[in-house]
């Protein structure tokens, strides 16, 4: 996608500080984010635009690189509740991912405070785990979550689908585990 003069007219960007101005600025363009424990990268605004959360860096390393690279900007990660909120409601992704298992923290509460205090529109969550799906079936279906991914399962496509059944209002038992 090319960037013209309009686009460019409409952003504020400096280094070390947000983009401003548009939802979605130029390709290319970083910013440290000023919320502590909260790592922004700002890309192109053809592509699906997620937040991940999860306690382990590792995951949060290693799911970032499998998005961006099957085609989704990771516009942020977070460790902490009180980190993704201040980030989803500073950057709007499209998705969010969560961790069922945030350590001390939960990840279904997490969903819940998102829905509520996410941002004008909050985005849809993803809730994940590294443990079955099954084993949290009922509190997935009860909670304002899109549905579950397991991390072993991740992907675009699984992303994807999730949201695609969301949109299209397929019925929850059918759509809700992937």
């Amino acid at each position: 996608m090319s960037t013209g003069p309009a686009v460019r007219d409409r952003l504020s960007w400096r280094p070390g500080h947000r983009c401003t101005g548009a939802k979605f600025p130029l390709a290319g363009m970083r910013a440290r984010s000023a919320l502590p424990d909260t790592q922004v990268m700002v890309l192109s605004a053809q592509r699906l635009r997620c937040f991940i959360v999860d306690d382990s860096v590792d995951f949060l390393d290693a799911g970032r690189e499998l998005l961006e690279r099957e085609g989704i900007t990771v516009v942020g990660v977070a460790s902490t509740s009180g980190a993704a909120l201040r980030g989803v409601v500073e950057l709007e992704p499209d998705v969010t991912l969560v961790d069922i298992e945030l350590g001390e923290e939960n990840g279904f509460e997490l969903a819940e405070r998102l829905h509520r205090y996410g941002g004008h529109v909050p985005p849809p969550v993803i809730l994940t785990s590294a443990h079955a799906g099954q084993d949290f079936a009922d509190m997935v279906a009860a909670s304002h979550a899109v549905g579950f991914l397991a991390k072993s399962a991740l992907s675009s496509g699984a992303i994807h689908e999730l949201l695609a059944a969301e949109d299209r209002g397929d019925p929850l038992s059918e759509h809700r585990e992937r």
